[in-house]
């Protein structure tokens, strides 16, 4: 079984922070939908007292790894997708902000980010994120995001791109 699943993030204010489309491969033991039925998801986490994305997501603190970043991420119950698990918008937004982080470039902004959900992620447990640095340059960077479930299950992977922004002087 298959769906098309599209969602957004929304922060308090009813603004757009983030958007996902995926077509997943639903495995045991969630709800099973009808191929290529359509199910779409706005979360609005409550952003009573946050400050920034990284508290409404629930990202908690980062810390050096090998070649990069490692991060925990304990989202709240109102970043679930219409089938209970992880909303991909917070998931690619977690993912990029631990890579950005990684990139550690003020002079560079994303160019591409791609993210291959492999299984989903059940709320309420926590998600290790581990940024790998595979490039960085004074005019690029590329970074390989990893979450893992609690059971140590690689659940999603991606690469993030970075270019030099704009204004940005390289010299």
């Amino acid at each position: 079984m298959s769906a098309i699943v599209r969602g957004t993030v929304m922060d308090a204010n009813d603004i757009d922070v983030a958007y996902a489309e995926a077509t997943y491969r639903f495995v045991d033991p969630l709800p099973q939908l009808p191929d290529n039925q359509l199910a779409t998801a706005t979360v609005r986490p409550d952003g009573q007292g946050k400050s920034s994305m990284r508290e409404l997501i629930g990202l908690q603190a980062t810390e050096e790894a090998n070649s990069g970043l490692s991060a925990l991420l304990l989202p709240p119950a109102e970043t679930a997708n219409a089938l209970g698990t992880l909303h991909g918008g917070v998931s690619f937004s977690a993912a990029t902000l631990v890579a950005t982080q990684s990139a550690a470039n003020p002079k560079l902004v994303i160019s591409s980010a791609t993210l291959w959900f492999l299984r989903p992620l059940k709320l309420g447990l926590p998600t290790r994120i581990e940024a790998t640095n595979l490039h960085s340059g004074r005019t690029q960077s590329v970074v390989a995001i990893d979450l893992h479930s609690p059971d140590n299950k690689r659940a999603i992977h991606g690469i993030v791109s970075f270019r030099p922004r704009e204004d940005a002087d390289l010299r």
